[in-house]
């Protein structure tokens, strides 16, 4: 088990606990905890039909990314959102857990090379963390983290890589240039998986790239410093699942443009990745 942090300032604003498992497809189990003492001001999953908001408040998310053979069936992966109460040991006080499930058949595998699309965190400018949890607290020889900067609104997007792909083998695939350049939007099936630029400029000072091992995966996050994004979350502390079906072919089922001397000519980038991979595993073009 390992474990993931956003902080601002030595505190806590989500954690993510990754553990990996033995399946015949998927590779990894996470659990996400809001920030000590927080509930996500809206939970929502991204899918087919556009963006579904939880109808109760949550403060932990589980993304079960496997399938589990149980009782003589095949499980589909499952994405639990959580309203998980506080335990109090009060005589005749029942504490009752909120939890809303949802299946899919998302799995981060060693046969689909690409960065995987988790969530977004969005974080408000005016967001207090006074009396959350300080990262110092926690054992750091499990843990990774990143670092937001305080009193800005920003959007973290977290992305997966498969077990055992280092982020800079994944610079090296074509697939990589489309998260520096292209939105969240891209994933999305509710508008066909658009290319839509991001609310910031790549190359300007309110963007950030980090990378981070957390057990056998590498994490990927993309920090946008903006209130301005297109989803309706923006300026609060939210969660947005994006939808883990068939992502990887929204990744790569479209065109790519290569400038020549005087034509762009247009390829597949599923070909032109599935070649990479051939090079990629068996070390030579």
């Amino acid at each position: 088990m390992s474990k993931f942090y956003v902080t601002i300032e030595d505190k806590i604003a989500l954690s993510i606990k990754s553990t990996e498992v033995t399946s015949i497809k998927g590779q990894i189990d996470l659990n996400i905890d809001a920030a000590r003492g927080k509930h996500f001001f809206h939970s929502c999953i991204q899918t087919a039909k556009g963006m579904v908001m939880m109808p109760v408040s949550m403060n932990a998310v589980s993304w079960h990314g496997f399938y589990l053979y149980k009782d003589c069936q095949m499980n589909l992966p499952t994405i639990h959102f959580k309203n998980e109460q506080k335990r109090k040991r009060k005589k005749n006080k029942i504490h009752q857990d909120t939890k809303i499930p949802v299946r899919h058949n998302g799995t981060i595998n060693a046969e689909q090379i690409f960065a995987f699309p988790l969530c977004s965190l969005y974080i408000p400018s005016s967001f207090n963390l006074a009396n959350g949890q300080n990262i110092n607290r926690v054992k750091k020889y499990e843990t990774s983290l990143i670092n937001l900067q305080k009193n800005k609104a920003a959007r973290i997007d977290i992305f997966i890589l498969p077990s055992g792909i280092s982020f800079d083998q994944f610079l090296n695939m074509t697939v990589s240039v489309s998260y520096f350049m292209a939105d969240i939007s891209m994933f999305d099936k509710s508008v066909n998986g658009e290319f839509r630029e991001l609310p910031v400029s790549p190359f300007g000072p309110d963007v950030q790239f980090v990378s981070v091992k957390v057990g056998q995966h590498e994490f990927f996050a993309r920090i946008l410093y903006t209130d301005k994004t297109r989803e309706p979350l923006n300026d609060t502390y939210s969660i947005l699942l994006h939808d883990p079906n068939d992502a990887y072919e929204m990744l790569v089922n479209r065109k790519i443009g290569y400038p020549t001397s005087d034509q762009v000519e247009m390829r597949d980038l599923s070909k032109v990745h599935t070649q990479e991979l051939k090079c990629l595993t068996k070390h030579y073009c």
